[in-house]
């Protein structure tokens, strides 16, 4: 991701490796098509100059390059980010957003495509505009990573909390001393759905290798026994190596998931661990919106940085919902109402897995 701050603004363009990669899928795809269509239609008919024929595979091919780089130039998005307002602009097509009439949240949906035996994902990542009437509004982010996105949106609601008067952070403040400002935390059952989801996982590895075993017993042809071997040991030393990961990992997450989030001004309390806000260097989350597309959950942790990294687990989303986690983000805002700089919500899966 390629971001530029300049005059109070900050731009977020679309992912150079992405869009290579775009211009190299399409010029394929569009190649083959044309390759095609030459091929069926010198069957049928002589309207197929020689020289083309003999230069199908280059002319082909250059010509699928030529509209990709085409395709490629007219979806290429810069996202600016300003005090007021949210500027999404294309070639053809720009939208101006003020940010005190939307609410702001990010989305990516998955389709998994398959060519042969080949099976790959994609991913459609948009920005999604909700204003007070409740109308909604999608912007597609074209060539946009999982991180570009976030970044986004975590930079939108940053502006959007500087943009709040001074009157309503005091108000805010004034009120978590006034009344009790507490997020409680279903510990207990999620740490009950956590340990469920394991033995899940742990049922579907075994249960594998528990049939390619049979499969192998009762099998005579020796050439279907060294794939079903070949595949038997590596169902077997996935078993060997993420169940105890996952066991040793949950174990770890159950001793580390509070009761509660709390502030009361600038005190902010996770359980039974207390900091000040004005000392706090960072408070990363993970992003509410990010998702797994696998039978494996994204967990979602709170990291305090201050002199030292204290981390905090959350359950995952399999047993806390989009929802309710959507309200602690919320409520953590609230806390850090006057240190928006110091509040970021992650969803790369390098960070998860730190």
């Amino acid at each position: 991701m390629d971001t530029i701050v300049e005059n109070n603004t900050r731009k977020f363009y679309a992912s150079i490796g992405k869009i290579i990669l775009g211009v190299l899928v399409t010029a394929i795809l569009v190649g083959l098509i044309f390759w095609l269509f030459i091929d069926i239609l010198s069957d049928f008919t002589n309207f197929i100059p020689f020289f083309i024929y003999r230069l199908k595979i280059p002319i082909c091919f250059f010509t699928g390059f030529l509209i990709a780089v085409i395709v490629q130039i007219l979806r290429f998005t810069i996202v600016t980010v300003s005090d007021e307002k949210v500027c999404v602009k294309r070639l053809l097509k720009k939208y101006t957003l003020e940010l005190e009439k939307y609410y702001f949240y990010e989305k990516t949906e998955y389709k998994k495509h398959s060519i042969s035996m080949l099976v790959f994902t994609k991913h459609k990542r948009s920005l999604i505009l909700k204003d007070t009437s409740g109308k909604i509004i999608k912007i597609r982010l074209y060539s946009f990573t999982s991180g570009s996105l976030y970044d986004l949106i975590d930079e939108i609601h940053k502006r959007e909390t500087e943009a709040i008067s001074d009157e309503r952070k005091a108000e805010v403040i004034r009120d978590s001393w006034d009344n009790e400002r507490r997020f409680n935390v279903s510990s207990e059952d999620i740490i009950r759905s956590e340990w469920k989801k394991v033995g899940i996982i742990i049922v579907v590895w075994v249960s594998l290798a528990v049939c390619l075993t049979i499969l192998l017993i009762f099998t005579d042809n020796d050439s279907y026994k060294t794939f079903e071997l070949i595949f038997m040991v590596i169902v077997s030393l996935i078993c060997v190596l993420e169940i105890p990961y996952e066991l040793i990992r949950t174990v770890k997450n159950v001793k580390r998931c509070p009761e509660y989030v709390e502030f009361k001004g600038e005190h902010f309390m996770v359980g039974e661990d207390h900091f000040i806000v004005s000392d706090i260097k960072k408070l990363t989350m993970t992003s509410a919106d990010r998702k797994s597309s696998s039978i494996y959950p994204v967990q979602r942790y709170i990291i305090v940085t201050c002199t030292e990294k204290y981390k905090y687990w959350l359950g995952s989303e399999a047993s806390m919902s989009v929802k309710e986690y959507k309200r602690l983000c919320a409520f953590i805002r609230q806390a850090f109402i006057n240190y928006p700089d110091k509040l970021e919500f992650k969803g790369k899966r390098s960070w998860l897995n730190t």
